[in-house]
């Protein structure tokens, strides 16, 4: 059952997430599932590390762990496996706060986007540019 909310999420062609107040995953939207190629469950609590691109696992992981421990906004960006391909692809990873009367985070919700294509461009550019090349 999902909470109030939530079920909008699910008409979105956006990676949406939510967390528990100590960041384990416990919702994750239709479109997430299938654009990793996996069943929502899977994803839930830590099962986005089985998605995440080892070399930014570490950077993810020490943002969110700063987030979670300040209450700060999450922003991170590293490659995800794309289930269709098998292809790790550059993402933009946000997540606020939500909190509750008291001020206590009550959860946390997220969004992936796919920013794969700026970041290639970004980089080409930036060769380009360390060549003396337009």
């Amino acid at each position: 059952m999902h909470e109030p909310g939530r079920h909008s999420f699910e008409d979105l062609a956006l990676q949406v997430w939510t967390a528990k107040p100590d960041g384990r995953l416990d919702y994750v939207n239709a479109f997430t599932a299938a654009y990793f190629g996996v069943s929502a469950e899977r994803m839930l609590d830590e099962g986005w590390k089985d998605v995440c691109h080892s070399l930014d696992l570490i950077t993810a992981g020490q943002r969110w762990l700063h987030s979670l421990a300040t209450g700060e906004d999450y922003e991170v960006h590293f490659r995800l496996l794309r289930g269709s391909d098998r292809s790790y692809r550059w993402h933009l990873g946000r997540a606020v706060a939500v909190r509750d009367a008291r001020g206590e985070i009550s959860h946390w919700v997220g969004t992936n986007t796919d920013i794969d294509q700026v970041m290639r461009e970004m980089e080409l550019a930036h060769a380009k540019a360390s060549r003396g090349t337009a």
